[in-house]
Parts: C-alpha cells; structure tokens; sequence
C-alpha cells in the first residue's frame, strides 16, 4: 500500500509539474543571493532595512497575520523584530520565470519575550518579482511556524 502511494503522489506530483510554465531555478546564485538578503536584513534589527525588500503592494502572511502593503508589514516587522533574532533559511529547489522567482524552505530563529526563549521552526515561502531596473522584490511573503514551544 505504501508503495501504492508513493507512487500515485510521484505520477501527481510530475503531472503538475509538467502543467506548469514555471521551471526549477536555473541560477542557484540568485537564489542564494535573494535568501541571504532576507537573512540579512532580518536578522540586522532594521525594519527599515527589511523593508527595503518588499514591493508597496506585498502581502504577508506570518501565522494567522495578513498584512497587505508596506505601512502593514513594516508595524508587523517591527513588532517581530523586537521579539525574534537569528533567522536562518536553507531554500530548496524553486521555481522561476523571467520575471519571478519562487522559493521554499526551512526556517528557524530565536524568540524571546519577557516569559520566555525558544526556537521557532518552520516553512517559509518567498515570491520575488524582477523590478523595471532588474533588481527583486518581494511581492508575496509567507510564513508559519506554528506554536513555539516554550524553554
């Protein structure tokens, strides 16, 4: 039975795939150069730094919070960076077209508030989009962690 389904979801999962205009991320470098951006900003402190990422129209979406637009996100943002420190995140393979760059992956950073530290872990899911000067922004962000457990 498990080979049943194994299988079944290789045969689905290769019809998607194969349904799809977008193709696996040819420049690795890109997409090394765009997460290291986002873990950079992130974990520098700076809102105004992070915020430099996004297009005015993102929307983010971090465990059970939506903001739409940069006034949004930034409050969001400062609120997260008061709290959360020491994001890490290893993507896995993307998708790409000519004008945006999907990426997924695994992430974790350290949140400390006045009862308590932990590590949250997680997905994160970032869409760039290629700007008119051939720069990237994000133009969808989201994330979940689920609960962080208490240390």
């Amino acid at each position: 039975m498990k080979t049943f389904h194994a299988t079944l979801y290789t045969i689905l999962t290769l019809s998607v795939l194969s349904c799809t205009t977008h193709v696996r991320v040819k420049n690795n470098e890109l997409s090394e150069t765009l997460s290291d951006k986002v873990v950079n900003a992130f974990n520098s402190g700076d809102v105004g730094k992070l915020m430099e990422l996004y297009t005015d129209d993102a929307i983010v979406i971090s465990c059970g919070w939506r903001m739409c637009g940069k006034d949004s996100i930034a409050g969001g943002m400062k609120y997260l960076l008061e709290h959360a420190s020491s994001l890490s995140f290893i993507p896995g393979p993307g998708r790409e077209t000519p004008e945006t760059l999907f990426l997924s992956g695994l992430m974790t950073f350290s949140w400390k508030n006045e009862s308590y530290h932990a590590t949250a872990k997680g997905m994160m899911n970032i869409v760039w989009k290629k700007q008119v000067d051939n720069s990237w922004k994000i133009t969808w962000f989201q994330e979940d962690h689920g609960d962080i457990p208490e240390k």
